[in-house]
């Protein structure tokens, strides 16, 4: 698969010369798509190949190019170099800096994460509804045999529930793998899920990602004056939760008896939400 990439160099613009195999190197294997670091005379890029279930995953590349576009404008994310026809890979700007530390790096991540929802989202991007986006999921499932239909309808009819909220620009995947710290400050990675949304998206996928103690979480929702006991943040875990669940079951990382039992307690919990309403 590398090799058949590196002799489309001529296609990309960004090299004079043909690059070798000894100046590519696998990086850590993502839980979708296949990345290397291809180290060229003028600069430092990653080479990116995406997952033969993107549709599955109901993964707009074109919304992901939008707002990558658009948060590498503002500092905030690498800039896409060269976009291959289909999208079957994408070449981007190497970023060269460490992971977050969440338990040494909250208040510098949280002042990143101000900024992007701070920012204005472009106006020619759209977001999508929770209940859409687990539908797909749902209908991948079903393909793959997965037989949770009894939950389904109720669980789906919670999802249609949307508070009301700003928009921002929501990355939807600010897990500390795709942080990097950089000399020009902090750069989030992977922007495949990222739409317009709830803020609140970001800040409760975070806070799930790093497992944080409800200490931590009330910390992390005090440093963007959210009330962690309020309903509006309890409904944003939750529908994360959901989303999780679905992405987990789609990659097979949660299957049968377990992914049953997950999403059994989810409604259950969204049930005891939706009446503290």
């Amino acid at each position: 698969m590398i090799e058949a990439i590196l002799e489309q160099w001529p296609l990309w613009g960004l090299t004079h010369r043909k690059p070798a195999s000894t100046d590519v190197s696998a990086l850590p294997l993502g839980m979708t798509n296949q990345c290397w670091h291809l180290h060229l005379p003028e600069q430092q890029v990653v080479v990116r190949v995406h997952a033969d279930n993107s549709a599955s995953l109901d993964i707009n590349r074109e919304r992901e190019y939008q707002l990558q576009r658009w948060a590498a404008g503002h500092g905030l994310a690498p800039r896409v170099l060269y976009r291959a026809r289909n999208d079957a890979y994408w070449l981007m700007e190497f970023i060269d800096g460490r992971r977050a530390e969440p338990e040494s790096d909250l208040l510098s991540l949280a002042h990143a994460m101000k900024t992007l929802h701070g920012l204005m989202p472009p106006k020619d991007v759209g977001g999508w509804r929770l209940a859409d986006k687990t539908w797909v999921y749902w209908a991948a499932l079903e393909q793959q045999g997965a037989e949770l239909l009894s939950l389904k309808a109720d669980l789906q009819q919670l999802a249609l529930i949307q508070p009301v909220a700003s928009l921002h620009v929501c990355h939807m995947d600010t897990n500390p793998d795709n942080w990097r710290l950089t000399t020009q400050g902090w750069k989030l990675l992977d922007w495949e899920y990222a739409t317009v949304g709830s803020r609140l998206w970001d800040l409760a996928g975070f806070a799930q990602a790093c497992c944080l103690s409800p200490q931590q979480t009330r910390h992390w929702c005090q440093l963007f004056h959210v009330e962690p006991d309020s309903w509006q943040w309890r409904w944003a875990t939750w529908q994360l939760r959901y989303l999780a669940e679905l992405w987990f079951g789609l990659q097979g990382i949660q299957t049968g008896a377990a992914l049953e039992r997950s999403l059994q307690q989810l409604l259950e919990d969204g049930i005891r939400l939706q009446s503290a309403q």
